[in-house]
């Protein structure tokens, strides 16, 4: 998968109702405190809450899809991801986290994970490897 697919999908999956907000070009920071011209920084927010702020009269405010972030270049982004991650789904990211980065990269159900592989595991992944796995623990991910 190119990095523009594994952005989107990730966030196909982990933010399927996200938008923002924008003014004159510029997006809305959270909480509609300040504007930017980072996509990175805007105010993410379900269509329900962006449809409040959005005003099409003088100086129009308009919603739109949230553009995906680069999750596959940044640890921050994946961090987002990985507080979004339902309960149940954590320990087989985890486990796909510690296949890509202890192991050989392939998934093995028979892995059984040190607390010393944990670590080591988790201290190593870099961004792209934390959006590999999580592909993975969805079953989203497509090999090139």
């Amino acid at each position: 998968m190119t990095d523009i697919e594994i952005n989107r999908t990730i966030h196909e999956i982990a933010f399927p109702d996200c938008w923002v907000v924008k003014k004159r070009g510029y997006y809305y920071r959270p909480n509609a405190a300040g504007y930017t011209d980072r996509p990175s920084e805007a105010w993410r927010i379900p269509h329900a809450e962006a449809k409040k702020h959005e005003y099409l009269r003088d100086e129009p405010v308009t919603i739109h899809p949230a553009p995906p972030l680069d999750y596959v270049n940044s640890l921050e982004a994946m961090a987002v991801v990985e507080r979004w991650l339902p309960k149940d789904m954590r320990s087989l990211y985890l486990h796909n986290v510690l296949c890509i980065t202890v192991w050989t990269g392939e998934y093995h159900a028979s892995h059984v994970h040190s607390e010393e592989d944990i670590r080591w595991g988790l201290r190593r992944a870099d961004a792209r490897q934390l959006a590999v796995a999580f592909l993975r623990a969805f079953g989203a991910w497509r090999k090139a």
